[in-house]
């Protein structure tokens, strides 16, 4: 809970006061919530993006000893056994939403 009450704060700062925030995590469930995700690795950015752009390079995180979020690891799972969702999944309701479409197309 003390995780989730400080990204409710610092975003809440970043919005209401236009602040910038600097959030430097190990927690990919944390880093979904950025506008954007620099990934450092030996003092070196290698990757600079958006948080759907880099959690959709899952092999690229994980030869960096990073994880993606577990919806995100549900996701490509579900994606290599034929479900056609999009990249880019990286929270729950996202999640929720394209499976929702996969539902009511039909396309299973």
């Amino acid at each position: 809970n003390g995780r989730k009450e400080i990204i409710e704060t610092i975003s809440e700062l970043n919005r209401r006061d236009r602040i910038t925030i600097v959030l430097i995590t190990h927690y990919m469930e944390e880093a979904i919530y950025a506008n954007r995700v620099v990934v450092v690795d030996d003092g070196r950015a290698v990757l600079d993006d958006t948080p759907e752009r880099i959690f959709s390079q899952a092999e690229k995180l994980h030869s960096l000893g990073l994880d993606v979020p577990k919806v995100t690891e549900l996701a490509d799972e579900l994606r290599s056994h034929g479900i056609p969702l999009p990249d880019g999944i990286i929270d729950i309701p996202a999640f929720a939403d394209e499976v929702e479409k996969i539902v009511k197309s039909g396309r299973n």
